[in-house]
């Protein structure tokens, strides 16, 4: 089993009603901002509440608030599972698009709502790196 931390990016007091909304914690969680923020976020790039997402987009307009994120080149994309991704890069924050789902990997740990299957494939994946200014904060780890 990997290591999970489960929250909700700060949904439960962010006063927003929202579900299938993997892509909104990931960012939040990885990026270290609000869950509105991150609501914002998806709002942006067309996200409608309570609808999953394309997950790759939210990524580049979260650049606009100073979140910085470098692309991870993965061995062979689509075919490289959640459980190996976390074994190649036990220290940083990264934002992870799996196979019809999104996630945050924190030094090692996956931080999701759900437990996650190890043998899901991981899509594409970004390194996230600290803001040059802080975004406004929740309890969004």
């Amino acid at each position: 089993m990997l290591p999970t931390r489960i929250t909700d990016g700060g949904l439960s007091s962010s006063g927003i009603v929202d579900r299938h909304n993997c892509t909104i914690v990931a960012i939040a969680v990885a990026g270290r901002i609000s869950y509105k923020l991150a609501y914002s976020l998806g709002v942006a790039v067309g996200r409608r509440r309570g609808t999953g997402f394309s997950s790759g987009c939210i990524i580049h307009e979260a650049r606009r608030i100073g979140i910085r994120s470098r692309i991870v080149r993965l061995p062979k994309p689509g075919r490289i599972t959640v459980e190996r991704f976390v074994e190649l890069h036990p220290k940083g924050r990264f934002y992870v698009c799996a196979t019809g789902h999104a996630l945050a990997l924190i030094d090692g740990v996956i931080h999701d709502q759900i437990i996650v299957n190890p043998r899901s494939r991981v899509r594409l994946a970004w390194h996230v790196y600290p803001q040059r200014k802080p975004a406004k904060h929740s309890e969004a780890e």
